[in-house]
């Protein structure tokens, strides 16, 4: 590779970075239930519990996408 094809290439390193990051969007974390949405009554899916499953979740996918996108 000549000296003008590494600094093309250089250059082209955030545009392809770019690239990946918008084809693979880093996740977002869900929505946290308002204080009150929890009723305390023991309902089988409380909705405190489906919002740590949505949050456990959340962290296994930015976990992974950390991991594609070199950021440990």
């Amino acid at each position: 590779m000549n000296t003008m094809q590494q600094n093309t290439a250089i250059q082209d390193q955030p545009a392809v970075a770019e690239a990946k990051a918008e084809a693979d969007p880093m996740p977002q974390p869900p929505a946290s239930p308002e204080p009150d949405a929890c009723c305390h009554s023991g309902c089988t899916y409380c909705v405190d519990d489906l919002y740590q499953d949505e949050l456990d979740n959340y962290r296994a996918a930015l976990a992974a996408w950390r991991a594609r996108h070199g950021l440990g």
